[in-house]
């Protein structure tokens, strides 16, 4: 066996050890052991020895040793022994320090704690000057600490994250000698309930970030003796702003001394420290659900406190019970975060328990601070936001502490006789055996374990004395119920066939009315509501009021009223088509004045003579009918009024063309909504002067006519005999606007008051090879020789002609390129009807690649030849008289009599008009010069 210093002290840290004037170890021999003393300059440090024994088992080429590990005890005189020493081994000794809860030790002693000692203390102090690599120790070794004590830390500074998510901490002790905290030092301890920081002149941003459970931050500044190292001391290394204190719990307060130069902006929770007193620098604002503690007591001064808490309403008794309450001060006032009108004189309820009462809660008048109490609000919601409020009441003379320090958790209680109501302000709780509030706040419940963590700001109950049942009811509070309201959507105006029908919000309540003006809670008139009923006059005033478990709404007042129109119409001169939405026929001498001409039904008619008035077999008009109106001389300005029209009334139509009106209330409906109790077929059509609409396949309607105007007549075009409803109600928000026809060259305009129909044109544009063309690519124009009657309208793929004239009116189309803006006229032509021309389904075709040009016409004897970009008549020129020219809108170009050479040259290219007189008459023609 050898126990040389090579071997016997291999991997020993020998900072630990008493040594000789030799620098050996004190070690010694006694008989067969070796011993020795392992001592550290820490008073009461431990250390413990581990002893490996690398004992030889086989002889050979290559030796093999067996590792046996021995932790060594030291005897009552602290020496070490190693026994046992046999055969050919060598012995590995070393030491690590062992930390009782709460020892100091050194910044050097730190790196010899190992890690599993660290692991599970919970309380120590550190000595001396810190360098960055000590504090990195003391973070990431000792998970488990709760207490921290460096007040013999010779440090100026905490550096930046020194201590960084040790969640466990909740206490540090700080020296005065620190003058600096670096950011984020803090961060992340989440369990740290406070901190004095004596000597502290800047901390750097977010220092506590995450320190949700931090209540109070005390500066104390510099003392007197230290005054004078103050001002020499090297300049600050972090400034003291609001972001500072970024991320900290929001209830936390902040001490700062008098006259430190510290100003924070915004921060709220700041006191100051004025000598012997504490003021409030700011308001004071706590939020509900964080822990608070006031480690001293402090005046508000001028500012004030307040705290928010969610208080459950009442408008039932089974969901909406008691929240508790407990508060570091007592209010002078509340404030509500919901309007509403209070009933009686009490609107906030308070409980607590009276030990005169047992265990009964009892009425409270108002709010002792650090008392715990139950609360209800008599108000119309499930919850309210309640603020409540204390001012400063300090005085020049005297201080009076608005907010005194936080007492003990068993000071905050309330006894009854059987039972005691607790407040907490943190998350602690040594209780065991505790009731709790359920999530509806009914009753107070028997927690599940006997660990349970309260929330801050809650209230809880323990037994006193008795066994408690595991369920505790807190006790009934006022009921709101709500006022009796109309029940549909038209609220107090009817239909015909409308009835009042009334509803209260709370279920199970009872609605009493009267309608003699009497009052429904008490008169023996009153009726009790059961069903709807229907108005028996045009007007019904009643007084309601809604009961429940004996509460009562407050009595209302409901005047219903048929619902009434009054139509106003702007009737252009010329052609209109109009309806009404009265209830009833009304007289067509409403409609006719004096530059009103004639009223024209689907079937019948009615005009003004000058001599006879008005004459004809059209009385009346109905709600449910279309009307064409000729005005002469000027616009006319008409107005018709009444009962609104029943929208209940079903509307017949016939297979074919039916003139409908428009009796809806709405100024404007969409089609859609218009029709949505109509099963439309597929190529029904509604037609208007601003436009019209097929129904596809699937019943929907597509078309330039989008919306239907209260007042406006229309033709409905139906497949087969059926009924419908109007819809009263838009199902859609969108409000859709008809799309309006207009020529993007300006050229082509519409008069198309001048004419009392409508011929509908669903059609197509294709081009070269039968390319279906773009939307927008082209515009089509309905022309009556040269008076523009119709612009299409591109829509989802179909162009949309309106074209407005009389019957047997001869419709010609012209084609504009949007691009190029060239205009071609093209081959097809119309005879003008009311009847549709094409449908989705089978649309009419025009092609734009196709115009009018011809090179050669033959009429008899007389040939128009165009050739090489001039017109010459030929033939039998001899019954010509005269010869003129026209370009496409309408002005004359050239005229040639027999006597003249009947050849036309340096014509523009397009499309021409060639007429020729005859003494028989006059033909025209339409050529295109290329």
């Amino acid at each position: 066996m050898d126990l040389n210093e090579s071997n016997i002290w291999r991997n020993a840290d020998m900072s630990l050890f008493i040594k000789d004037s030799q620098s050996r170890p004190n070690l010694f021999k006694e008989g067969e052991n070796y011993k020795f003393k392992v001592i550290s300059e820490a008073t009461g440090i431990e250390a413990k020895v581990k002893c490996v024994s690398h004992v030889l088992t086989k002889f050979g080429d290559k030796p093999e040793f067996t590792d046996i590990e021995t932790i060594l005890t030291p005897d009552e005189n602290g020496v070490y022994t190693i026994s046992n020493l046999q055969g050919s081994i060598k012995i590995d000794i070393t030491a690590s320090i062992v930390v009782s809860e709460g020892s100091m030790i050194s910044s050097g002693e730190l790196g010899l704690v190992s890690e599993e000692e660290a692991k599970n203390i919970t309380n120590i102090g550190v000595s001396g000057e810190l360098d960055n690599a000590a504090f990195t120790e003391i973070r990431d070794k000792f998970k488990s600490l709760e207490t921290l004590n460096l007040s013999e830390l010779t440090n100026e500074e905490i550096p930046s994250n020194a201590f960084l998510d040790m969640s466990s901490l909740k206490s540090v002790v700080i020296p005065e000698n620190v003058v600096t905290i670096g950011s984020g030092a803090f961060a992340g301890c989440e369990n740290l309930e406070s901190v004095t920081l004596p000597g502290v002149e800047a901390i750097g941003d977010g220092a506590f970030d995450g320190c949700s459970n931090l209540t109070s931050i005390t500066m104390l500044g510099k003392s007197a003796d230290n005054a004078a190292e103050a001002v020499s001391r090297a300049p600050r290394k972090a400034r003291l702003t609001e972001d500072a204190f970024r991320g900290i719990n929001p209830n936390c307060l902040i001490y700062i001394p008098e006259d430190s130069g510290i100003e924070l902006g915004t921060m709220r929770n700041v006191i100051v420290n004025q000598g012997s007193s504490r003021v409030a620098d700011t308001d004071i604002v706590l939020e509900q659900g964080y822990p608070f503690n006031a480690p001293a007591s402090f005046s508000l001064g001028a500012n004030s406190i307040s705290m928010t808490i969610d208080i459950p309403g009442s408008i039932s008794d089974d969901n909406d019970g008691w929240k508790g309450v407990i508060l570091p001060f007592a209010p002078d006032s509340v404030a509500y975060g919901e309007e509403f009108v209070p009933r009686g004189e009490k609107v906030l309820n308070l409980l607590t328990l009276n030990s005169e009462e047992g265990d009964t809660f009892t009425s409270a008048d108002s709010i002792v601070a650090n008392r715990p109490y139950l609360a209800n609000l008599h108000a119309p919601f499930a919850t309210v936001p309640v603020t409540f409020i204390a001012r400063g009441k300090s005085a020049d003379s005297e201080i009076v502490y608005d907010v005194n320090y936080t007492p003990l958790a068993e000071e905050m209680s309330v006894n009854g006789r059987g039972l005691t109501l607790y407040g907490a302000y943190g998350a602690d709780n040594d209780k065991s055996d505790v009731y709790v509030l359920d999530e509806n706040g009914v009753a107070f419940r028997r927690a599940a374990t006997d660990s349970v963590a309260v929330t801050p700001f809650s209230v809880f109950v323990c037994p006193s004395e008795t066994q408690l049942p595991d369920s505790v009811a807190v006790g009934s509070h006022p009921l709101w119920v709500f006022n009796p309201a109309p029940a549909n959507d038209n609220g107090f105006k009817l239909y015909r066939s409308g009835s009042v029908e009334l509803l209260s919000e709370t279920a199970g309540s009872t609605i009493y009315y009267t309608v003699d003006g009497s009052d429904p809670a008490s008169s023996e008139t009153r009726i009790a509501y059961d069903a709807p009923f229907s108005l028996e006059s045009d007007t019904l005033s009643i007084n309601a009021v809604a009961e429940y478990k004996g509460y009562l709404s407050d009595a209302v007042n409901m005047v219903y009223e048929l619902r009434k129109t009054n139509v106003n119409y702007s009737l252009e001169d010329g052609w209109n088509w109009i309806s009404h939405n009265v209830e009833n026929e009304i007289p067509v001498e409403s409609i006719i004045s004096d530059n009103v001409d004639r009223v024209v039904s689907q079937t019948e008619e009615a005009i003004r003579d000058p001599q006879f008035g008005v004459v004809g077999n059209l009385n009346s008009l109905n709600p449910l009918e279309a009307y064409k109106v000729f005005t002469v001389g000027g616009n006319s300005d008409q107005a018709v009024s009444g009962v609104s029209f029943d929208p209940s009334v079903p509307v017949a139509l016939k297979k074919g063309w039916n003139w409908i009106g428009c009796p809806m209330e709405n100024s404007c409906i969409t089609v859609a909504d218009a029709f949505v109790n109509l099963e439309a077929e597929e190529g029904d059509m509604i037609v208007g002067r601003e436009g019209f609409a097929q129904a596809d396949t699937d019943g929907n309607w597509i078309g330039d006519l989008q919306q239907l105007a209260l007042g406006q007549g229309y033709m409905y075009l139906s497949g087969s005999v059926k009924e419908f409803n109007y819809n009263a109600v838009p199902s859609h928000s969108e409000v859709r606007k008809n799309i309006v026809r207009e020529n993007t060259k300006a050229t082509w305009t519409i008069e198309s008051s001048k004419y009392p129909s409508v011929m509908p044109i669903t059609s197509h544009i294709v081009k070269d090879g039968g390319i279906m063309a773009a939307d927008g690519e082209f515009e089509i124009g309905a022309f009556c020789g040269d008076e523009c009657r119709g612009i299409g309208v591109c829509v989802e793929g179909w162009t949309m002609i309106s074209v407005f004239g009389n019957p047997g009116d001869e419709i010609s189309f012209r084609i504009l390129s949007t691009d190029s803006h060239s205009e071609h006229a093209l081959p097809q032509t119309l005879t003008f009807t009311e009847s549709p021309v094409g449908s989705l389904k089978s649309p009419f075709v025009f092609n734009a690649s196709a115009t009018s040009a011809i090179e050669t016409v033959d009429n008899g004897a007389i040939k128009v030849i165009v050739e090489n970009g001039n017109i010459e008549i030929s033939g039998d020129t001899q019954s010509v008289e005269l010869v003129e020219v026209y370009d496409i809108a309408g002005v004359k170009e050239a005229a040639a009599t027999n006597a003249d050479k009947l050849k036309f040259e340096n014509l523009k290219t397009g499309v021409h008009i060639v007429v020729i007189y005859t003494a028989d008459g006059h033909i025209s023609r339409k050529v295109e010069v290329k």
